[in-house]
């Protein structure tokens, strides 16, 4: 008993002394954050590579940009798993109605006198890394405003990390609270290939929710997720992402799913998506976007070596070679290769477009949405004649 009771004592003080050091290193890492906060005014030191992915913004200026994309946060949403936050910030701005904010952006629900046109996709659509009106979906406003005679609504349905799968989902929901666009463009290639087995982005932490649930209480908290809110948990994230924006990224892919499974996979999407809008009456347009490792100089994409993308560039190449034997439609949009001829930095991250090329791509959307005669002029666009959908094979 006296030796049980010893080893008692000591182990009640090595918890109680571990319980105290890590109270004080979470309160010295807390100051620490406090003060450096006030130093250098809430952001990160801009090295002179990023300032040069803003040529037109001060130090300060990107500093709250980044700060308010990294401060985007998420919610439950039946179905698509997730969707962002509504907020308001000088540079991001979220509407509760489940779109990020354009250049003259239209009322909600989409009014009928105008030409309304829904545009979908993930972070690089939705524009994590730029301003409101430097977004994919805003500089094509301002591109087919130009172009219409008709008043055009663009809206930027672009979520982090969805892909061709959510997106249809995301299209239904939508209409079914009978939101109905003129024109639904899809964004595509990046996060089809980076969630390669098909799974939302937050699945398997919901499977391990549903595990954890009682049938008595509901579902349990878990210490890792309260752990990684404290100042410690903080700085080790803060590191991750530090050395995820090295040149060399770690492995991002997630699941072996060769490079036929993940095309077959986008091109029956495509194909769902197109019978849904055409008993809507709905057009449509598929956009294979560009990405840093795909015809692309090193020069622009400071951020992004070629390490890890092999299976990435193995379904670009497959789709490349089945769009130039015409086998995807007249309503698919090869995007890939525009980053040819570029001068300056195209990319603020490993994945996300600068503003120079959020414009660049838009434009090269709009014009071939003209080229492929996707609008017509009794929607308002200037002499193009509107076919059926194309079909996929």
């Amino acid at each position: 008993m006296a030796r049980c009771a010893q080893f008692y004592r000591s182990t009640a003080l090595i918890l109680l002394n571990t319980l105290v050091l890590l109270i004080l290193i979470n309160l010295v890492l807390w100051g620490a954050h406090r003060i450096a906060s006030a130093l250098h005014g809430g952001g990160d030191q801009i090295s002179p590579v990023l300032q040069g992915a803003y040529p037109q913004m001060s130090a300060a200026e990107i500093g709250r940009l980044l700060g308010e994309t990294k401060a985007l946060s998420y919610v439950y949403e039946p179905f698509t798993q997730f969707r962002e936050t509504p907020c308001q910030g000088t540079y991001v701005n979220i509407s509760s109605n489940g779109f990020r904010i354009v250049q003259g952006q239209g009322p909600w629900p989409p009014s009928l006198d105008n030409y309304n046109v829904f545009v979908f996709g993930g972070s690089t659509t939705l524009g994590c890394g730029v301003a409101d009106g430097e977004t994919v979906p805003s500089r094509l406003q301002e591109y087919l405003a130009g172009h219409f005679r008709k008043n055009v609504s663009v809206y930027n349905l672009g979520r982090v990390a969805y892909f061709s799968t959510q997106e249809r989902v995301f299209l239904e929901q939508l209409l079914l609270a009978q939101h109905r666009p003129a024109l639904a463009i899809f964004i595509d290639g990046l996060n089809d290939n980076i969630f390669r087995d098909g799974q939302p982005m937050y699945t398997d932490s919901m499977k391990e929710i549903f595990r954890r649930v009682r049938l008595d209480s509901g579902p349990t908290d878990s210490l890792a997720v309260h752990g990684w809110s404290l100042p410690m948990g903080r700085l080790v994230r803060r590191v991750l992402a530090r050395s995820a924006l090295s040149a060399a990224p770690p492995l991002f892919l997630v699941g072996d799913n060769p490079a036929p499974e993940v095309v077959d996979r986008y091109l029956t999407n495509k194909r769902l998506v197109e019978a849904i809008c055409s008993q809507a009456g709905i057009q449509t347009a598929f956009v294979w976007q560009p990405i840093p490792v795909f015809k692309c100089e090193e020069k622009l994409r400071p951020f992004t070596s070629d390490v890890g993308w092999e299976p990435v560039k193995e379904v670009y190449q497959l789709l490349e070679a089945r769009n130039q034997q015409g086998r995807l439609g007249t309503n698919f949009l090869w995007c890939a290769d525009i980053q040819q001829g570029a001068q300056e930095t195209l990319y603020v991250d490993r994945f996300h477009y600068s503003g120079v090329m959020s414009r660049r791509f838009a434009e090269a959307i709009g014009r071939l949405l003209l080229e492929h005669k996707l609008v017509s002029a009794s929607d308002g666009a200037a002499d193009v004649a509107k076919p059926g959908n194309g079909s996929a094979s």
